[in-house]
Order: structure tokens, then sequence, then C-alpha cells
């Protein structure tokens, strides 16, 4: 004869729930852990690619140069605006030209642009401007016959000021002075691959001496982009291609200023003045236009610039604090 089985009691299916309840709980922070570190490193291939989209475009262009606005877009040439003759516009030599430079000459699209990890809703991927009905990239306004080189809608304003809108979530190498001279182009690198060239933002460094005071560093929406909260943490890619993760970029990064000795840097601070030996000195080595206040600092300065850039004047832009 069969027995019939017996039914869980009220007390045994609350146990179980419980149980389960707890498991679940334990096992949330690991996945949410490991799809953060999954975003991470997504966010490191990114970067990679726009670098090596640059690398491959280099091989095509004078001198095996990076990408440079100032290059496509230049000044009049015996007073008369000639597409592809003049000299360097400097003064175009900013992120927002940058990226849509790049864009409009297909070398990425602007979902590659937005970081997996971003956490500012001032930063949104492209989607155009009214004139063309918000259709995405205007890719019209790319016209070298017409002295056209890009979109002009595209932005670069990180801190959101009058409603604007920041179209990328990656800081690059300031394309002024040494650093252009140097290492702007596909060669060997006088640095062994030391120096950043492209990655995560930083947040407001207003002093070389306390980097981290206040509140720029702690309420800044960059510490949000990876796992600590507590620390800076961002993908940065060299001038070799390899890419990393920087933790609180002081003491990893070095830089060669000319021919001069190895010296340590804070990766997101740009520092200018005249130390007489030409590394700073207005009339050194690699002095030049597009120079910030004559400046020629041979550090590595990573910032999203802003879009009114001058030829005398480059200073980054960077994230509105959080509340």
């Amino acid at each position: 004869m069969k027995k019939t089985p017996r039914a869980f009691t009220l007390v045994e299916l609350l146990v179980v729930i419980a149980i389960i309840a707890v498991l679940v709980g334990l096992l949330l922070p690991a996945l949410a852990k490991a799809q953060q570190q999954a975003k991470s490193v997504k966010d490191l291939t990114q970067v990679q690619n726009i670098y090596k989209a640059w690398l491959t475009a280099a091989n095509e262009l004078e001198r095996n140069r990076l990408p440079t606005p100032g290059y496509a877009n230049r000044l009049a040439f015996n007073g008369v605006q000639v597409p592809g003759q003049g000299n360097e516009d400097v003064a175009r030599n900013n992120s927002k030209n940058l990226y849509s430079l790049c864009l409009a000459r297909n070398m990425f699209n602007t979902e590659i642009l937005i970081g997996p990890t971003e956490v500012n809703t001032v930063v949104q991927e492209y989607r155009g401007t009214a004139a063309n009905n918000f259709g995405g990239y205007d890719f019209t306004q790319y016209n070298p016959a017409q002295d056209k080189y890009w979109d002009e809608g595209y932005s670069a304003q990180i801190a959101g000021s009058g409603g604007a809108q920041c179209n990328t979530s990656y800081a690059h190498l300031a394309i002024i002075g040494l650093r252009k001279n140097l290492v702007w182009f596909k060669a060997f690198s006088p640095d062994g691959g030391q120096r950043g060239m492209i990655g995560n933002r930083a947040w407001q460094i207003t002093s070389e001496a306390t980097p981290l005071a206040g509140d720029a560093f702690s309420k800044s929406p960059t510490l949000r982009l990876h796992q600590d909260e507590k620390n800076w943490e961002g993908n940065i890619v060299y001038t070799d291609g390899h890419g990393a993760m920087a933790e609180g970029p002081f003491g990893e990064v070095q830089y060669r200023c000319g021919n001069s000795e190895l010296k340590k840097d804070i990766l997101h601070f740009c520092e200018w003045g005249n130390d007489g030996v030409g590394c700073y000195s207005s009339s050194g080595p690699g002095a030049g236009p597009g120079t910030p206040n004559g400046a020629t600092s041979g550090d590595t300065w990573l910032g999203i610039f802003p879009n009114n850039v001058t030829a005398t004047a480059m200073i980054p832009a960077f994230d509105a604090l959080l509340p």
C-alpha cells in the first residue's frame, strides 16, 4: 500500500524561503561586482579601439600624425581659405573638433565614445541637432571641397553649462606644445610608452601640492566610474598602445621632457611655468603656437578641453560636482 507523500509544513516552507533569501543576498553583491568588472573591461576595450583607429589613420596622414583638427581646417593661405593648404589652425585643436573630425572620417561611431561605466547624465551619445531632425551625426557637414570638416553640433562640454551635453566620456592628451610635437603621431615613443594618450577623465585637480583636497575630489562623478568610490580609478591607453587601469594616477606615470631624465608625473595635471631648462619655458624645445600661456609642458596632461579654446589658453573642463 503506497504512502501518501507528506506535504511541507508552513514552517518548513518558510525555512526554505529564508535560506534562498540568504543565498540571494550573498550572491547579489558578487554578481554586481562581476557586472561592474565586465563594464570596466569593456570600457578599456573601447578606449584601446579609439586609439587604434587613430594609429590606423596616422598611416595615411602627413608625417604619420594622429588626427589633428588644426591640420584639417587650416588657416587662410595667402589670405585665401584653400582646402588642405595653409598653416595649422591651433585654435581648433580641442576635444569637440577632434572627436567630430574622427566621426566624420568614419574612424569609429558615436556609441564607442560613451563609456559603459558612465555616470554623468550630461554625457550622452550624440543624436544630431534639430537642423537634421536629430538624425544622428550629420555627415553632410563634412565637405573638404567647401572647407568643411566635421559636424559642428557635436559637443564636449563636460560641465554641462547652459544645458549643453558632452558627447564623449573620454579625455585625451592636450594637442599642444611638446605633447603634440613628441607623441601626437605614430612613431617610436620617446618615453618608452609611458605617456597616457587617452582614457577616463579625472576630477578637478587644482593644485599639484594638494590634488585630493576638498569637494573637487570627493564629490567628483569620476570616482563612480569604476569599483572604488573613495579613490579615483581609470582606464588609460599609452603611447605604445597598451592599456591598463590606473589607480589614483600618482607615481604610476612618468614623463620625459625632451632628452631630460624621466620624472614622476600626475597624469591629469598640467604644470607650466619656466624651469629654466626648456621643459616648461616658452623659448625651449617644442615651443610654438597653441601652448597654454606660451608654455610647453612636457608632461602628460589628459582632459576634456572646452569648445572656446584659443591659441593661448587651453584649460581642461571638468564634471560639475555632485551635491
